[in-house]
């Protein structure tokens, strides 16, 4: 069974699906990471203590929507 490393070592089971497919799924969760911790720091947020409006406006980005 693939296993897919969250950020901040939380762990998910994929229980259905190819080791590829857990791959491809985890590349996405890390460049979203990767995202959301930059345009934090060039907002000047706290990426560990965000409000709901700022994860909205997170969530609107290019960067997020398309990892």
């Amino acid at each position: 069974m693939p296993v897919v490393r969250m950020p901040g070592d939380l762990g998910v089971a994929i229980t259905t699906g190819t080791q590829a497919e857990a791959n491809e799924l985890q590349a996405s969760i890390d460049a979203r990471h990767a995202f959301v911790q930059k345009y934090c720091q060039e907002q000047g947020w706290d990426s560990t203590n965000l409000s709901i409006n700022q994860v909205l406006q997170i969530r609107q980005q290019e960067g997020w929507k398309n990892p």
